[in-house]
């Protein structure tokens, strides 16, 4: 029985997207290979875009690289080709740096995420029931309520990603050494809570816009 805990988890953001870097083609397989004249390092964080609708905008880790020839996109699986049509994944990559961590984080909601469906009834169905199936899924979303402190790296850096409301990188590190990973947009109400003999709070909200990718402790 599996019993995992919060308590210690670290987050940090990405701040600085590099200008994108031509994918000539990524294979049909797991983990994912891209094809590219310049490569990333291994273990750089890049944000993705691809003629392939599954993978525009999702951010991965490196995995290896071949120099000057290809890279592997490690989480990502291309096997389904309903999905991933051979020889369509061209697109680029750009490198996400400077990574920012939040701290003094009170509190983490999670809203959204929720299938929705189509629901339908037959004129000749004498039971009287509906029937579903569900469609899509709304936005997750994440809100981070921190303790106010202007001083700190992280205020700074929201107030920055959020002006430029561009896609950016959520690193979570669970106590284990887990890493999960989530590609969003980043807004930040920098305007803090007031209530009496309380401490005064700001918030910030990832909107998850791509496929959480998991990697395990090293």
């Amino acid at each position: 029985m599996g019993q995992f805990f919060i308590n210690g988890a670290q987050y940090a953001f990405a701040t600085t997207q590099a200008a994108p870097v031509v994918i000539t083609d990524i294979t049909n397989a797991n983990p994912a290979i891209a094809d590219a004249a310049t490569v990333p390092a291994v273990g750089d964080i890049v944000l993705l875009s691809s003629n392939w609708a599954s993978l525009i905008g999702q951010a991965c880790r490196v995995a290896t690289v071949t120099a000057g020839v290809s890279f592997a996109l490690e989480g990502v699986d291309t096997t389904d080709v309903q999905y991933f049509p051979v020889g369509e994944g061209a697109g680029t990559y750009a490198k996400l740096t400077d990574f920012v961590s939040l701290s003094q984080i009170r509190d983490i909601t999670q809203a959204g995420g929720d299938f929705n469906e189509f629901s339908w009834t037959y004129v000749d169905d004498k039971a009287l029931r509906q029937r579903s199936r569900p469609t899509d899924a709304n936005p997750l979303k994440l809100t981070f309520m921190l303790d106010y402190d202007p001083s700190l790296p992280w205020f700074a850096a929201l107030e920055t990603v959020t002006k430029k409301q561009t896609l950016t990188a959520m690193r979570e590190t669970l106590p284990d050494g887990t890493i999960l990973l989530y590609t969003g947009y980043l807004a930040f109400n920098k305007s803090p809570t007031r209530t009496r003999n309380q401490n005064m709070t700001v918030s910030a909200v990832m909107t998850v816009n791509s496929d959480i990718l998991r990697y395990p402790a090293p």
